[in-house]
Formats: structure tokens, sequence, C-alpha cells
């Protein structure tokens, strides 16, 4: 089996991820089986858009598929995220989409719907690990009906397992918001939040978010720590669960196809509120780990060390054939976010 990622630099995001995918057009053809199709954005922010999926994005992976596809029109396409930060402040994920400009696509492709996976009502239960015992989170039962999933997200660090690219974005994004927390292993009734926690957590998403955005960069780090109340064992168990949890998941799904904007990435306290970098590249696999593992090296960053990668990709995974630019080319080191001593500590 040859194992395939398209590595792309050219002049703008849409040619990028045009060109990405012709590159592994071959790899696609199951796409035109397809009767539903998932397309699952990263929309941890809901306001900041370096964070987040750009609606040009999207875009461009949907005039491909109708090039590429005659029945194109006639697939039912579906467009769903559950963004924590939206979740915490009370506002419906369609305002979120339209905030960043998907309105015209909805208008321009008439068989793509929104669907808000907050309301689902049917779910599966997946057991899961936390730091206090066995428990189950829960995922939507529409995910596992669609013929063709699409995870379209952007390179960035993470302040838990280092990376986070297609994958991840995946995985954590069919949870059920409220479980979510149970996923990173700190949710139980032996957990107690310090008082600055407290303090913070009912305060945090009162403010605009361009505070948070500039409290992330002028903050020091060791105040940074205090209002989190961040505890080194605490932190190192938490990070422990979420590579096997995420590693659960996937043995049960993924995605069909990983696509890579980075036409700018995130470094230093990602995936939320870290530093803008500009990387000019897109990524794009139907083969989900081997598409992270080359986002991952070129951020300068080791796939190996990435956990959750290493439990759900084979060997091949590790060494695709990369299509494009070469790697070393088109390199720009990221600085890893500031627990990321704590993160490779004891991975499983």
């Amino acid at each position: 089996m040859v194992v395939k990622v398209a590595l792309v630099k050219e002049k703008s995001r849409r040619e990028n991820i045009f060109k990405a995918l012709q590159l592994i057009e071959k790899d696609l053809n199951s796409f035109r089986k397809a009767k539903t199709v998932l397309i699952k954005p990263n929309f941890t922010s809901a306001f900041n858009p370096t964070a987040s999926t750009q609606n040009e994005t999207v875009e461009a992976i949907l005039e491909f598929f109708e090039k590429f596809d005659s029945k194109f029109k006639s697939k039912k396409i579906i467009l769903t995220e559950s963004s924590g930060e939206a979740f915490a402040r009370g506002e419906p994920m369609e305002k979120v989409f339209y905030r960043f400009g998907f309105k015209k696509i909805f208008a321009k492709y008439k068989n793509m719907k929104f669907w808000d996976m907050n309301k689902a009502r049917g779910f599966v239960s997946v057991p899961i690990e936390t730091i206090y015992g066995k428990a189950k989170v829960k995922i939507p039962k529409e995910f596992f009906n669609f013929d063709y999933k699409i995870s379209v997200s952007i390179p960035k660090t993470h302040d838990t397992v280092i990376f986070t690219g297609g994958v991840k974005n995946f995985l954590m994004g069919i949870i059920k918001q409220e479980d979510k927390g149970l996923m990173h292993g700190l949710v139980g009734k032996k957990l107690k939040p310090s008082l600055w926690g407290k303090i913070f957590s009912k305060l945090v998403y009162k403010v605009p978010w361009q505070f948070l955005l500039l409290g992330n960069i002028y903050v020091p780090e060791w105040l940074k720590d205090k209002i989190y109340g961040f505890e080194k064992k605490i932190f190192v168990r938490s990070a422990v669960c979420l590579h096997k949890n995420l590693a659960r998941i996937g043995k049960l799904i993924m995605p069909d196809l990983v696509v890579l904007d980075g036409w700018w990435g995130m470094d230093k306290d990602g995936p939320v509120y870290g530093r803008r970098r500009k990387l000019g590249v897109a990524i794009a696999s139907a083969f989900p780990v081997a598409a992270d593992v080359v986002g991952a090296k070129v951020i300068g960053f080791e796939p190996e060390k990435i956990a959750y990668l290493r439990l759900l990709g084979k060997k091949v995974d590790f060494k695709p054939k990369i299509l494009g630019e070469k790697i070393k080319k088109v390199v720009v080191k990221f600085f890893p976010h500031r627990h990321y001593k704590y993160q490779i500590y004891k991975v499983p």
C-alpha cells in the first residue's frame, strides 16, 4: 500500500487547496460513491480567525469536488461543528458560521446544509479513561451514517497533546460537548478547582475575545499557570488520558479525507489564542494520520512524539510518499506550547 500525502505551496490559499486535492485525486474515488458527505471544520474558537477554518478553504474543497464528481449536486453535504467557546458563551453554531462568512457558501451550494450537532438526540456511548477511573462519552449517531467524512483544519500547537491537525479536529470534535472534559480525564468528584480557577472559569467567557488573545500574549507564563490552577501531576495524567482516549475513538471512526489549510498556523499557546505564523502551504491525504504526520513535520515537530498519532498510525503513515513540495523546503519551526516538556512526559 502506498500512502500518499500532498504538500503544496502556491500563491494563494485557494490554489493550495485545489492543487493538493488534484495531486491525490486517485485516492478520492470513494467520494463518487457517497450519497451523504460530512465536512467537519475547526472552530475551537468562535471568534479568533487565526484559530478557525476559513470559508475560502471550504469553498475551494467544494469547487474541487464539483469538478471531480459529475454527481456532486445530487449529494447531501452537511457542514457541522461544535465550538467549545460558543457553547460556553451560549451562542448557537449557526451564528458562528455566519460570523466567519459561510452564509455565501450556503447560498452558492444548495445541496449543503448546516447541522447543529449540539441538537443531536441519539448517541453511541464509547468507554474511555479518566484520571479517576472509567467513564463513557457520547458521539451523535449521525456521524456513523455519513458515507464520506472530511476533516478540515489548521496546523496548530496544542495545550495538552503537542499538536492538533485533521485527526484531533475530527475525533475531539464529534464528542458531545458536555463530555469533552471527560476526554481530558479532568471531570470527576475528586477534582477540586483552585480559587483562581473558580473565579477564572466564571469570568473567562464574559469578556470580549480580544482580551483573551491579548492576555495570552502579554500575561507572564507563571501568572497564566496561577490563574489556570496548573498542577504538573494532574496535567501529565490528563495528557496521557487524552492521547489514549483519542486513540480509542479513532479506532471506531476516522475521517476519509484530511485537508490541512496551512496558509497560516498557530504556535506557542495554541490551539485557541496562540501566535499566528505564516506557512503558505496546504496538506491533503486520504490517510488521516499520514496527513498529520506531514503537518507536524512542516511546523518542526517530531510526529513520533505525538502519542495519539503513534497509537492510531502504522509504520507506513510515518513514511508516506509526499507529492508536491519537499518538507525541508517549506518547514517553519514553530515554538511549542509552554507546557511542552510535560506533554512529552510519560506519554503512552
